[in-house]
């Protein structure tokens, strides 16, 4: 069996001042994943709620792996924010590119609090 090296960045964002019930920002962010020499096969997304005015889920289908977005824009959930990205590196090294999409995000939403957990894993 072949190995397959991955980063898996999963990170709880509070205190956001940005974007938590709109993603307008998906234009970015497609391009920093194609500048980190990653492709997008499709998106998914869903409010929770009136469009525009309440928390999402965003769902980043990437031939490398996959990206979601969970928004809680709510006072009572802290306006925060859950991310998953994981990207797997079998013909080349995507973890600095996973990285460089992580610190897109952060300053995309700019939380006051980050709990983040790394892991690289190996099939």
């Amino acid at each position: 069996m072949n190995k397959i090296d991955g980063l898996h960045i999963l990170g709880d964002f509070s205190g956001c001042s940005f974007h938590l019930k709109d993603f307008s920002y998906i234009d970015d962010l497609k391009k920093v994943i194609k500048d980190n020499e990653m492709n997008v096969f499709g998106v998914i997304h869903k409010y929770f709620g009136e469009e525009g005015n309440s928390g999402y889920t965003l769902l980043i289908g990437l031939e490398e792996s996959h990206i979601s977005i969970h928004t809680f824009p709510e006072e009572v959930e802290n306006h925060s924010v859950a991310i998953d990205i994981y990207t797997c590196s079998i013909s080349k090294d995507n973890g600095p590119g996973c990285q460089n999409i992580f610190k897109f995000l952060e300053k995309t939403f700019n939380p006051s609090t980050i709990i983040l957990k790394k892991e690289v894993s190996r099939l």
